[in-house]
C-alpha cells in the first residue's frame, strides 16, 4: 500500500514566515511616533522644575503599543542615569548639548522596570516592588560598593538606622542583597517583620534611593528632586487580577508623599477602573468613586492616539515587514487595516495566521489550482465577516455560495435590486465587513472567485479579527454581585416584580410560555444530540432562575453550616466570587435541599415551588429566549461577551464579569462559558420529556449521565452555544463544572 510520503513531490515546499509578537527592542526602528512620544515624556520627567512625586499613565487597549512606548521611554531616560556629558542624553535638542548635564536644566534619572503581573503569585506586591528596586540598585556596581563600604564602617554612627533597614528588607522582601553582611543589625536593631520595616521606611529607604540617584550616600536628607529622580515603569497593570491591581495602586500611594519618585504606568485605565470596582464592590464603592480613586493617584494620562491609515501603510511598507507580508497582502493594505481596526498587533496576528494557513494548504496539496493572492484576499473577507455569514456559506452548496457573494458585491457597488439589498443588509451593517467588500470590488476580485477557491478558504477555520487572543483581558462593564438583605447566610425569601432573593442569591423571573429547544439539522456547529429541534410547551408557569452560578463565597456558607462532605472551603479572596467548582451533581442537589430547608422556615410553600438544579429545558429557555438564539445575546458570536477560549484568561472569572453585554434576554449572566452548569436532567434523546425531571422520578442509580449546559472557559465559541449538551456522572467533580439553582413550580 502506498502512502502520501511515498508519492513523488513535484511542488516546492512553502516555508511560512511570521512576525514576532514582542515589543520593539531598543535598537529597532519605532513606528507610530513612539520615539517622539517617548522624548516628550522623557523631557517632562527629567526637567529640574517638574514637581514630584508624579504618576503618569500611558492609556491604551490591547495591542496598541503601550509596552513598546514604555521601553522607548526607558531607553531615553537611561541615557540620563550616570552621564555627565549632555551630548550622551538622547532627549536633548542639539543646542542643549553644551556643557555639563548637571549645569543645564535637566536632572539625573534612575529607572526601574516593574512588571506587576509577573509577581501576582506573591502575597504582597509592595514587597515585590521594593525587592525589584533594591535589585536594580545592586546592578549599579560603583554605588553598591559604596553601600558595602558604608556598612563596614564601624565608626559611623548613622549605620544602625541604615543597616537595620537593609537587614529588615532582606527578611521581609527576600534575601536579594548580594555580598552584604547584615547579621549584626539583627542584634543591634529591634526590627521584627514588616511593621518595623515600615517604621524605618521613610527615612532610611529614601536615603538609600537618594544615594543611588546621586551616587553618594549621605548621613542625612532624602531625595533632592532637582538633582535627580527615580522612575518606576509599571507595565501591563491591566493584566493583574483585581486584588493585585489594587495592591499595586496602594503601593504607589505609599510613594506619593516622597519627592523624587515618578511612576509611569502602562494600562488600559477602563480595565483598571473595573478592577478597582470589582475589588471594592462589597464596600459599596460605585463607578464614580472608583474613578475618583484613580484620579487621586494618576496626575497625567496619555491616551495613545488612534493610528491613521497612512501610518499603518508606512508600517506595512517597511522592508522587513514587506518580506513577511509578501505579495497579495501588501497591495491590499486597506483590507488588512479594516480587518484589524488599525491595531498593529492584530495586523501582525492576521498576517501570521494567513501565512501559516497558506503554507499548510500548499504543502499538503490542498491549494492546487488556487492563487495565493486570491486565497489571502478571500480569507481576509471571511475574517471580517459576521459569524452568521460564515456559517451560511459553510452550510450552503457551491452555487448558492457563489450567487450570494456576487449579490453582496452588487450591493456594495450600488447595482442591486431592493430585494437583494434587503437579503444582505444585515451583514453589511458591520463597517469592517463592508470596507473589505468595497476594497475587493474596486480590485475586481469578484471575477476571480470560483468554487475551488471558496471551498479551499472555507476548509480553514476563520477567526474573527475583532476578537483578542486568548489570555488578553476583555473590556467589559463590571457586573457586580447584587446583594440581598442578608449577606451572611440565606435566611429569607423576598419577591419583586422580576427578581427574588434567597439571602444574597438573586433569582430572575423567566416568564411562562413555549420556546424552541435544540438545533436544526442543517446547523454545522450542532451535535447530533441537539436534534431534532422542537417546541417545548410544558413551561406554562413563571419560574425563577439564579442570575449567576453559585459562588465559592455562597457555597462556603453552606459548608460552614453543614460541614464539608469531601470539600474544603475556598479561602483565596480572589476566587470567592468565582463560580464554585469541583462539586458533584449529588453535592449540588444537597446544597439545593439545604436552601429549601432555610427557605421553608422563611415562609416558602414547598408544596407549590421548590429550589433545585434547573431542568435542561428551564436552563435553555432562560439562556436563549423564545427565538432560539445561538448565544444568550443573539446569533452572532462575540468573544468579548463571554469567558471562552477566544478571549478569556484560561480560568474561571468572577460571576457577572461579562454583564450586561453577555447576559441573556431575561438578564441572566454567565450562560455562555466560564463553567459547565449542572442540570437535574438525565441525558436522553429529544424531544424533551419533562416527566423524568420531576423529583419522584430522579433515580441516581439508573442515570448514566446528567446534562451539562453552557460550555467552559477553555471552549471555543461554537461550544458555548445555548443548545450545546454535555454530560457528567452523578459523582464526578472537575475544576470546570459548577451550577446555578432554580426556584420552580414544576417540582
Amino acid at each position: 500500500m502506498s502512502s502520501d510520503a511515498e508519492s513523488p513531490r513535484i511542488r516546492r515546499w512553502e516555508t511560512p514566515i511570521v512576525f514576532h509578537d514582542e515589543p520593539l527592542r531598543h535598537a529597532d526602528e519605532a513606528y507610530f511616533r513612539f520615539d517622539e512620544y517617548a522624548t516628550t515624556l522623557a523631557r517632562l520627567i527629567a526637567r529640574k522644575d517638574a514637581r514630584t512625586p508624579m504618576v503618569i499613565c500611558i492609556d491604551g487597549s490591547w495591542g496598541s503599543g503601550k509596552t513598546t512606548l514604555l521601553r522607548r521611554l526607558e531607553k531615553q531616560l537611561g541615557t540620563a542615569a550616570d552621564s555627565n556629558v549632555a551630548g550622551d542624553v538622547l532627549f536633548l535638542d542639539p543646542d542643549e548639548r553644551n556643557g555639563s548635564f548637571y549645569l543645564n536644566e535637566w536632572r539625573r534619572v534612575r529607572t526601574v522596570r516593574f512588571d506587576a503581573w509577573k509577581y501576582s503569585g506573591e502575597d504582597q506586591l509592595l514587597a515585590a516592588l521594593l525587592r525589584v528596586i533594591l535589585m536594580e540598585m545592586s546592578r549599579t556596581g560603583s554605588f553598591w560598593e559604596k553601600v558595602k563600604a558604608r556598612l563596614s564602617d564601624e565608626g559611623n554612627r548613622g549605620i544602625d538606622l541604615f543597616g537595620g533597614m537593609l537587614h529588615c528588607a532582606s527578611q521581609v522582601i527576600g534575601r536579594v542583597l548580594p555580598d552584604l553582611d547584615l547579621e549584626k543589625f539583627a542584634k543591634e536593631t529591634p526590627l521584627q517583620g514588616a511593621t518595623a520595616f515600615f517604621d524605618y521606611f521613610q527615612v532610611a529607604f529614601n536615603r538609600l534611593i537618594a544615594g543611588w540617584i546621586k551616587g553618594e550616600i549621605a548621613d542625612e536628607g532624602g531625595i533632592d528632586e532637582t538633582a535627580g529622580v527615580m522612575v518606576i515603569l509599571v507595565d501591563d497593570l491591566d493584566r493583574c487580577l483585581p486584588a493585585k491591581t489594587v495592591q499595586v495602586l496602594e503601593a504607589i500611594k505609599l510613594f506619593l508623599d516622597q519627592p523624587g519618585c515618578v511612576f509611569v504606568l502602562g494600562a488600559d485605565t477602563d480595565i483598571v477602573q473595573q478592577a478597582v470596582e470589582s475589588h471594592y464592590r462589597n464596600t459599596g464603592i460605585m463607578e464614580r468613586a472608583a474613578g475618583d480613586y484613580l484620579d487621586k493617584i494618576i496626575q497625567l494620562r496619555f491616551p495613545l492616539p488612534a493610528i491613521d491609515d497612512p501610518q499603518m501603510q508606512r508600517f506595512l511598507a517597511d522592508e522587513e515587514f514587506a518580506r513577511i507580508v509578501g505579495g497579495g497582502l501588501l497591495e491590499d493594505w486597506e483590507i488588512l487595516i479594516a480587518g484589524a481596526d488599525n491595531n498593529p498587533r492584530k495586523v501582525k496576528g492576521i498576517i501570521n495566521d494567513l501565512n501559516l494557513q497558506w503554507a499548510m494548504l500548499a504543502n499538503a496539496g490542498q491549494a492546487d489550482g488556487v492563487e495565493r493572492t486570491d486565497f489571502l484576499r478571500l480569507q481576509m473577507l471571511l475574517r471580517a465577516a459576521p459569524t452568521d455569514f460564515r456559517k451560511d456559506l459553510r452550510r450552503w452548496g457551491g452555487e448558492r455560495r457563489m450567487n450570494y457573494l456576487k449579490t453582496v458585491f452588487q450591493v456594495v457597488r450600488g447595482r442591486a435590486s431592493d430585494a437583494d439589498r434587503k437579503s444582505v443588509e444585515k451583514h453589511l451593517e458591520d463597517w469592517r465587513f463592508r470596507k473589505v467588500f468595497e476594497t475587493l470590488a474596486t480590485a475586481g476580485f469578484e471575477g476571480r472567485m470560483d468554487a475551488a477557491l471558496i471551498e479551499t478558504c472555507l476548509s480553514m477555520r476563520s477567526v474573527d479579527s475583532a476578537e483578542s487572543p486568548s489570555g488578553d483581558k476583555p473590556k467589559t462593564r463590571p457586573g457586580g454581585w447584587i446583594k440581598g438583605p442578608d449577606g451572611s447566610a440565606p435566611r429569607s425569601v423576598e419577591t419583586g416584580a422580576d427578581s427574588r432573593f434567597v439571602g444574597d442569591l438573586e433569582l430572575l423571573r423567566v416568564p411562562a410560555g413555549d420556546f424552541i429547544m435544540g438545533s436544526e439539522t442543517s446547523n454545522a456547529m450542532a451535535d447530533s444530540n441537539e436534534h431534532p429541534q422542537h417546541t417545548v410547551t410544558c413551561l406554562d408557569r413563571d419560574y425563577w432562575l439564579a442570575r449567576h452560578p453559585v459562588t465559592n463565597r455562597q457555597f462556603n456558607i453552606y459548608l460552614a453550616a453543614e460541614g464539608p462532605e469531601v470539600l474544603n472551603p475556598v479561602s483565596d479572596d480572589d476566587l470567592l466570587d468565582h463560580p464554585v467548582t469541583n462539586v458533584s451533581w449529588r453535592q449540588a442537589m444537597a446544597y439545593c435541599e439545604w436552601l429549601n430547608g432555610i427557605a421553608a422556615s422563611a415562609g416558602l410553600d414547598s408544596g407549590k415551588e421548590r429550589i433545585s438544579l434547573p431542568s435542561e429545558a428551564e436552563w435553555e429557555k432562560a439562556a436563549r429566549g423564545t427565538q432560539a438564539n445561538e448565544w444568550p445575546w443573539g446569533n452572532e458570536f462575540d468573544a468579548g461577551r463571554a469567558n471562552c477560549a477566544e478571549n478569556g484568561p484560561n480560568r474561571t472569572t468572577r460571576v457577572g464579569a461579562f454583564s450586561p453585554d453577555g447576559d441573556g434576554v431575561f438578564g441572566h449572566a454567565d450562560l455562555s462559558g466560564n463553567v459547565w452548569e449542572l442540570t437535574r436532567s438525565s441525558m436522553r434523546d429529544y424531544p424533551y420529556d419533562p416527566e423524568p425531571d420531576r423529583p419522584d422520578n430522579l433515580d441516581l442509580a439508573k442515570a448514566d449521565q446528567y446534562v451539562l449546559r453552557g460550555g467552559t472557559f477553555y471552549d471555543m465559541g461554537e461550544n458555548v452555544r445555548c443548545a450545546l449538551r454535555g454530560g457528567s456522572l452523578a459523582g464526578s467533580r472537575t475544576r470546570n463544572i459548577g451550577f446555578r439553582v432554580v426556584l420552580s413550580p414544576f417540582l
